[in-house]
Parts: structure tokens; sequence; C-alpha cells
């Protein structure tokens, strides 16, 4: 994925395209930095409005640092940034560090770049690149985020190799993923045939996979995963959220893509994992 092409992702199209054209627009308020799931502290007494939403994405964004171990004085890249949510919170709650958000789609980063003013002592730059071939030199950067992205990149595998390659010894990775419970490891040709089939507003994705996959794949690629939390409950008011907010802007298809996602959670098909990995 060459960073010169547009991506072509459905739903940030759509959201794009409310930013510029209908920027008080409630789909362009409540995705103006964050476009991820929603960490909900208390789900079931949660609200899930737009408010609401935009609280949890913020959540979400604070327990992947969190995990990640963000510091005053680092390197820190996000990978897959997005319009620099990450970034942005980062900046504003640490110091003398060098932030680097990287994003293959050139509109993502041009709203980034407008949305994110640097505080004066940390540094932030917006890059185009590929995750699996990340622009970057060996032992770059002492931390690694990457929310709700890894399943758009062409390789779990290749991209965690270049996470070893480009953190130092030690450095920690957290990421979120949806992920396929074990239960239906041995059916995933089945699940994977009915992920095809679905809607495409959420791009052409990568399949999941099992957690002891993702164990097995970080092994391979010179890592450890040292911790895979499950917050699929935290993350369930985010359904109706979404589909409330593409209802409003008449976005079926965003209903509809939602919709599906929702229905393999219920029937316990897709988990949502914050995991993070170790380079040793």
């Amino acid at each position: 994925m060459s960073p010169a092409v547009a991506v072509q992702l459905p739903y940030f199209d759509e959201i794009i395209e409310r930013l510029d054209r209908e920027p008080d627009s409630s789909l362009a308020v409540a995705f103006k930095q964050n476009v991820h799931w929603g960490y909900y502290v208390e789900p079931g007494t949660a609200d899930d409005g737009m408010a609401g939403y935009i609280e949890a994405a913020k959540e979400m964004t604070r327990q992947v640092c969190r995990a990640a171990g963000v510091a005053d004085g680092q390197r820190v890249v996000d990978v897959g940034c997005g319009f620099g949510g990450a970034i942005a919170h980062m900046d504003a709650t640490r110091s003398d560090c060098r932030f680097v958000g990287l994003n293959f789609d050139a509109r993502q980063l041009g709203v980034a770049r407008r949305l994110v003013t640097p505080a004066a002592s940390n540094e932030v730059r917006f890059v185009a690149g590929d995750a699996c071939a990340l622009p970057f030199a060996d032992r770059s950067f002492d931390v690694m985020t990457a929310l709700e992205c890894i399943f758009h990149f062409p390789s779990r595998s290749r991209f965690l190799e270049e996470v070893r390659r480009v953190l130092v010894p030690g450095a920690l990775l957290a990421i979120t993923d949806f992920v396929l419970p074990a239960v239906f490891a041995d059916h995933k040709d089945d699940l994977v045939a009915a992920h095809r089939s679905g809607s495409d507003f959420y791009g052409s994705n990568a399949p999941p996979i099992t957690g002891a996959e993702y164990r097995s794949v970080a092994a391979a690629a010179g890592t450890e995963c040292i911790e895979d939390r499950d917050i699929t409950a935290q993350t369930v008011p985010t359904y109706a959220a979404m589909r409330r907010l593409y209802h409003e802007a008449r976005i079926l298809n965003g209903v509809r893509a939602t919709y599906e996602l929702d229905e393999a959670r219920k029937r316990g098909l897709l988990e949502y994992h914050l995991l993070v990995f170790r380079v040793p």
C-alpha cells in the first residue's frame, strides 16, 4: 500500500466529507479526533449518545496509552493515527516527547495536521507510510500504539516484525483489535467466508484471529504478547452510538455494517481486546 495512493475506506470517506462539508454535524463532531470504538467504564448505565461516545472514545485512547506505558521524555509513534486523537491526548498529558503519527491515507494526515497543535515542550509530526514497511530507522522509538487499525494492514506478522525493528529493546506496543474467540478456532474458514460476504463499509479487512494465534504470530515475529485483555463488555454501548450517528447522517451502509458487527458480537463470534507486546 503506497502512501501516495488514496485509501479506500468508505467510513472514512463519509466522515471526511462531513468534516469538510458539515463540520457542525453530529457525525463530524463525534469523530473529529477519535475514530474507534469507545471504552465505557460503566457500560450497563452508559450514555450511548454522542457525548457519551466522545468521552468513551477518549477513554479508549487513555487505556491504550496507559497500557503502552507512555511517559515523559519518550519517542512515541502512533501507527494508523487517523485524525491524531491519540497523539493529541499524549501531547496534552506528557512533556519533552517526540510524537510521530503514521498513516497511509494522506487525507487523514491532512486532518490531523490541521487539528493537532503541539505543546511547547513536545515535537509532533505526521508521516505517510506503510505499517508493514515503516519508514523509520532501527530502534527509533521507545513506545508504539496502534488503536483499532491492525486489521487494515496487509499482514499482522509483517507489522510485528517491523515493530521489533523500530522499537528499542524492552519497549511496548499496545493495540486494540477485534479477536476471534478460541472456541471458534476450528470453524475459522466458515467465519472468514461470512466476514467477507458482509458490508464493506469498514473497508476490506483481514479476518480476525484468536488470542492464541496472536501469541504465535508475535513469537514468530520476535516479539512477546505480554497482555491480552478482553474488553468487549466495555465497548458494547459503542454499537448503539454508532448506529445512531450513522442513522442521523443518513448513511445506511454505516447503520447496516455496525448492526452486522453487533450481531456477530452478540452471537459470541467477535470479541474486542486490548493487547500489549514487548520487544525483547
